[in-house]
C-alpha cells in the first residue's frame, strides 16, 4: 500500500513526489518505510540525479523531526529518573553534543536506523540547525551513491526494457 502511494507521487508529481515521499519514510519511527524505493523510482523515471538527492535530503530531515520531537518529549520525562545520576547524564550529554555532528552525518550517510540518532539528539538537547545540517549533508551523499550504483547497477546488468509499469 505504501509502495503504491509512494510510486504514485513520484510518477505524478516528479520532484515534488519526492519530497513528500522522503517526509512521509523519513517520519515513521516504529515501522519502517522503503526510503530506497524512492530514488530507484527516480531512476527510472530519469530525474536529476542531484535535484534528487537536494529534495530526498530536505524532505528527509524535514520527517526525521519526528524522532528529535520524541527526544525532547522523552528528555521531559527522563529528566525524573536521571536525579540521583546527574553527574553521569552531564557527562554523557557534553560528550554526546560534543562529537554529535559527525555522528549524525555519519549515520544519516550509513544505512543505519537514524530515528535513533534523531531520539538521541532531541533527548540530549543537541542544536536543531547542526542536527539538520549534519543529517542533511550525510543523507544527500549517501542518495547520489545509491541513485549513481542504482544507475549503473541497471546499466551493468542490461535492463533496458520499458519501466512504464512502475
Amino acid at each position: 500500500m505504501v509502495e503504491t502511494l509512494l510510486q504514485y507521487l513520484i510518477h505524478n508529481l516528479s520532484y515534488l513526489g519526492v519530497f513528500i515521499s522522503s517526509i512521509i519514510t523519513s517520519a515513521s519511527v516504529i515501522v519502517p518505510l522503503p526510503g530506497q524505493l524512492i530514488l530507484i523510482l527516480a531512476v527510472v523515471l530519469n530525474l536529476n540525479p542531484f535535484i534528487t538527492a537536494v529534495v530526498t535530503a530536505a524532505g528527509s530531515m524535514i520527517g526525521e523531526m519526528v524522532g528529535y520531537g520524541i527526544g525532547l518529549a522523552g528528555g521531559k520525562l527522563a529528566k525524573g529518573k536521571f536525579k540521583k545520576h546527574k553527574k553521569l547524564a552531564a557527562t554523557i550529554k557534553k560528550y554526546y553534543n560534543k562529537y554529535a555532528f559527525w555522528v549524525i552525518f555519519a549515520t544519516a550517510f550509513l544505512f543505519f536506523p537514524f530515528d535513533l540518532v534523531g531520539i538521541i539528539s532531541g533527548l540530549s538537547r543537541y542544536d536543531l540547525r547542526k542536527f539538520l545540517i549534519a543529517g542533511f549533508l550525510g543523507k544527500f551523499l549517501k542518495t547520489l551513491l545509491v541513485i549513481y550504483l542504482v544507475q549503473n547497477g541497471i546499466q551493468l546488468f542490461g535492463f533496458t526494457g520499458n519501466f512504464a509499469g512502475i
